[in-house]
């Protein structure tokens, strides 16, 4: 299987969509998965309604991933510990990218940037 389509609650899709600012879970899918909203859907449209719109989140298999899935376990960590020095900076493009070129013994460095 290639791509998923999931109906999810409205405020997750369009997290787990963007880019930027990044969340650990964001890039750490978006190495290997395109994430995408591919449409909203209010309340109305269920029964019972729900209290809050939901969308439809797509999730397309990259052909080339950003990480070898054999590092996922590292890279994930890798992550979650730049995050933890602030970094929100870069997309999963980014932290791919500064993933491969690490150096053994190398901090993770980040900035902040303001929205």
């Amino acid at each position: 299987m290639n791509a998923a389509e999931l109906i999810v609650e409205w405020d997750f899709a369009a997290k787990r969509a963007r880019l930027w600012p990044s969340t650990v879970a964001g890039v750490v899918w978006g190495a290997w998965y395109e994430l995408g909203v591919v449409r909203r859907l209010p309340p109305e449209l269920f029964v019972p309604r729900p209290s809050v719109a939901a969308g439809v989140l797509r999730a397309t298999r990259r052909r080339a991933p950003l990480v070898d899935p054999a590092q996922a376990r590292a890279f994930e960590g890798f992550v979650r510990r730049g995050f933890a020095q602030g970094g929100r900076d870069l997309d999963p493009y980014g932290w791919a990218r500064r993933f491969r070129t690490r150096r053994a013994g190398t901090s993770v460095r980040t900035r902040n940037v303001s929205p």
